[in-house]
């Protein structure tokens, strides 16, 4: 159990690294909106932030104790954040506040893919040996 954590440690890090960022993007954006300003892009909201904290707690869980609960919020995440993604490229760029944003929240949800990813692979590294 104590190898699985030093050995989940790295990619965990950066999945909660990219949760407490993705919540911070958020809680940013209802700041803003309360001040009468545009949120730093199309979405922001309290129930994300609840479901990133939840997502969080599953990730340390699945680590620490049930894998099959990491890889499903690994998996959750990267199915929740692709369209955000792909939304930088294709969506109207007047749906962020800046330029900066846009791009800014692409690179950071790119971030939690990676990080989402490379976690499941040591898992999976890992269980099997």
């Amino acid at each position: 159990m104590q190898i699985n954590l030093r050995t989940m440690a790295p990619p965990l890090a950066l999945q909660l690294l990219h949760l407490l960022l993705a919540c911070a993007w958020n809680v940013l954006g209802l700041w803003r909106l309360a001040q009468g300003e545009p949120a730093p892009g199309p979405s922001a909201s309290w129930l994300a932030v609840g479901a990133l904290v939840c997502l969080s707690i599953a990730l340390v869980l699945g680590v620490m104790r049930w894998p099959i609960l990491y890889w499903v919020a690994s998996a959750v995440i990267v199915i929740a954040v692709a369209p955000a993604i792909w939304g930088a490229f294709v969506r109207d760029a007047a749906d962020w506040s800046t330029p900066r944003w846009r791009w800014g929240g692409a690179l950071l949800n790119t971030f939690g893919v990676a990080s989402a990813v490379w976690g499941c692979l040591r898992l999976r590294r890992l269980r099997s040996t």
